[in-house]
């Protein structure tokens, strides 16, 4: 059994077990090298491998494990923790980062699994098994999802290339493009960490089918082209190329327009809606994958919060507003009323058993919108006007220019995409300091404050720390300043 060694993770090839899960997907883990890859449909299963361990712990599921649907929102300025609750994730929570709690470092490990079951796939296309054809679609997604598996570390344990006046020549990650043993150290930059991303996802782009494979228009749990070209817009966006994030953001949205329409967009949530969703982590019942259970129980009929919404931050939804009630709910628990995050509770089977909405094309708007502001105001207002459309029962079109135009952009991205591993990567992408409210967490705002209620923008906590496993492991992975 080949076992190998990757930034500090042990990984164990299995022999395939596979269990069809929602619209065929299955369920595997990766296989003896020697017995792998008989047939193409071997291929799906492995390709497939990889979206399964996105939602390992650390990554989609778990409590305590810095689940990433939670995590941009608990660290930020979004979420306050419920002193009611489990208190899970609490040390991230106070921003006490470190490279031993498994809150902060949970990412890391759990996405070079990922990676290393892409590359798996990628060193075994040679075999003569698929056509030429079938080879460059598989190729393409396994590159896309490398890319943006690395991207969601860059984006954590880097500076953002507009995070600052040094990111781009500041320290990067490893960028495994191999499942080798040989020693792996940080000798990347931010910039080339992501001209790695973009290559991958470039390639993807040219060479992956629009429906993937199926006759439908676009394939539940697996990436397409509009879900690839999206993931570009968001890609350069970070990297500060807004010229390419605009051209990236309208030709996804050329393939893929619709945000959601205002009646469909509570069932986004609640069932198996697709309508507006571009890519999805698929989770079954019988998988019973708990992604959000970092949110909240249910105990005896109530829902028990780890994290609820500060009452200045829900304040900001108008009541004409489809996303106030679809994502959260104000109710009490042990004789306190809060603000509770509804939006992984339950797709009307298990509790907390739901899909993962990676990407929407509500971001890809806001991307746009964002990336048009400077050169294209009146694209970048258009744009923004699209998405707000199908949120607002009241809507009327907005005729914004200036810093009226910029605020708004950024208020509609925090309200559309709260609980999607966005706000933290939001303010430190662009340099902001973290303000938290003094509020407490009663659906009042009283109650004691958070601990912690600033954090500069020049802080080295924005990079969380490399896990000193990793280090232990690989020494030639440096850790990050202040850690």
């Amino acid at each position: 059994m080949k076992k190998i060694i990757i930034s500090g993770l042990v990984l164990t090839l299995c022999v395939v077990t596979s269990c069809e899960r929602e619209l065929d997907q299955f369920s595997n883990t990766n296989t003896f090298v020697d017995e792998a890859f008989k047939t193409p449909t071997d291929y799906r299963f492995a390709l497939d491998g990889i979206y399964d361990a996105m939602k390992s712990a650390g990554y989609f599921s778990g409590g305590d494990a810095g689940n990433q649907n939670i995590m941009a929102d608990l660290t930020s300025d979004n979420l306050i923790q419920n002193p009611l609750g489990r208190l899970t994730n609490t040390r991230a929570w106070l921003l006490e980062f470190g490279s031993d709690d498994g809150q902060t470092i949970g990412l890391y490990s759990a996405a070079y699994f990922a990676i290393s079951r892409a590359n798996f796939v990628l060193e075994n296309l040679n075999k003569g098994i698929l056509s030429p054809t079938e080879t460059l679609q598989v190729e393409a997604e396994a590159r896309a999802l490398r890319g943006i598996i690395h991207f969601d570390i860059a984006r954590a344990y880097c500076k953002i290339p507009t995070q600052s006046a040094d990111a781009n020549n500041s320290l990067g990650i490893a960028y495994m493009e191999t499942t080798s043993n040989n020693p792996v150290t940080r000798n990347l930059t931010v910039a080339q960490v992501y001209d790695k991303i973009i290559t991958d996802l470039e390639y993807a782009k040219a060479n992956i089918p629009a429906g993937n494979n199926t006759a439908a228009p676009f394939t539940k749990g697996r990436l397409n082209k509009a879900a690839v070209i999206g993931l570009l817009s968001r890609v350069y966006l970070f990297k500060g190329d807004h010229v390419k994030a605009l051209a990236a953001a309208e030709e996804s949205i050329g393939l893929s327009p619709s945000v959601g329409a205002i009646d469909k967009f509570p069932k986004v949530w609640n069932s198996t809606e697709q309508d507006g969703t571009l890519f999805e982590i698929l989770n079954s019942d019988a998988e019973r994958v708990t992604t959000g259970v970092s949110y909240n129980q249910i105990v005896s009929g109530f829902i028990r919060s780890e994290f609820v919404v500060y009452e200045n931050f829900y304040s900001q939804y108008k009541a004409t507003d489809v996303r106030k009630n679809t994502y959260f709910q104000v109710s009490p628990y042990s004789g306190q009323s809060y603000i509770n995050v509804i939006k992984y509770n339950t797709r009307g089977s298990l509790p907390n058993v739901v899909n993962y909405k990676y990407l929407r094309t509500a971001e890809v708007y806001l991307n746009g919108a964002e990336a048009a502001f400077n050169s294209n105001p009146v694209k970048s207002l258009e744009l923004l006007n699209k998405l707000r459309q199908s949120r607002y029962s009241d809507y009327t079109a907005l005729n914004l220019t200036g810093i009226a135009l910029w605020d708004e952009i950024q208020k509609e991205r925090r309200l559309e995409l709260m609980g999607e591993a966005d706000r933290w990567y939001t303010l430190k992408r662009l340099g902001l300091s973290l303000t938290r409210p003094s509020q407490g967490a009663s659906s009042s705002g009283s109650g004691s404050a958070a601990p912690t209620l600033t954090l500069a923008s020049a802080s080295t906590k924005w990079q969380w720390p490399i896990p000193i496993g990793a280090i232990n492991i690989n020494p030639g992975i440096q850790q990050n300043p202040g850690y």
